[in-house]
């Protein structure tokens, strides 16, 4: 599809969507971060941050990936397919991976504030490992080709980053064992 295209759908002219936008992949760009970056994920950050206990940061954190990536798919699954994109998608989804692994270092120095993080990680492993379970490659193998709900991949996440990166097996302080 064309930036024509695009605007003749919205009922503008294409120069707007241009002068707006400046390509498909400013296109994409703005709907990925009205859509998947928008109230719901900023509440969730908010959410993450005042928690207490690192399971629930960890499942929280888990939550958030979910929602990136269950908007990513409704939000964008349709533009991809229509052929809205060209060669610049690369570079946007670098951009985007580069900008998921900054954001993450929030969960990380939380976990690190509450001495939380299994003994011997430093933070740059921490967050490579986080970094690297909350992929969109894992989601979409799990999810769309293995057909787990969102649900259970979201319970899943949380697991498995409480058990890869927390001290005492996964349980915070005050927890049961």
């Amino acid at each position: 599809m064309t930036i024509g295209g695009v605007a003749a759908l919205a009922g503008v002219s294409a120069a707007l969507v241009y002068a707006l936008f400046k390509s498909k992949e400013g296109l994409l760009r703005a709907l990925i971060d009205t859509r998947v970056f928008g109230p719901d994920y900023v509440s969730l950050v908010e959410k993450l941050t005042a928690q207490t206990d690192p399971v629930d940061v960890l499942n929280t954190a888990a939550r958030i990936t979910r929602s990136i990536y269950e908007s990513e798919r409704r939000e964008t699954g349709s533009i991809l397919r229509m052929g809205i994109v060209s060669a610049g998608v690369r570079r946007l989804e670098h951009n985007l991976e580069h900008q998921r692994y900054e954001r993450q270092e929030l969960v990380v120095r939380r976990l690190f504030d509450m001495a939380a993080i299994r003994p011997g990680l430093s933070v740059t492993e921490a967050r490579d490992i986080l970094w690297s379970l909350t992929t969109g490659e894992l989601y979409r193998l799990l999810v769309i080709e293995r057909k787990w709900t969102d649900d259970d991949y979201e319970a899943w996440l949380g697991g498995v980053l409480a058990a890869a990166l927390l001290n005492s097996g996964g349980r915070g302080p005050g927890r049961d064992r």
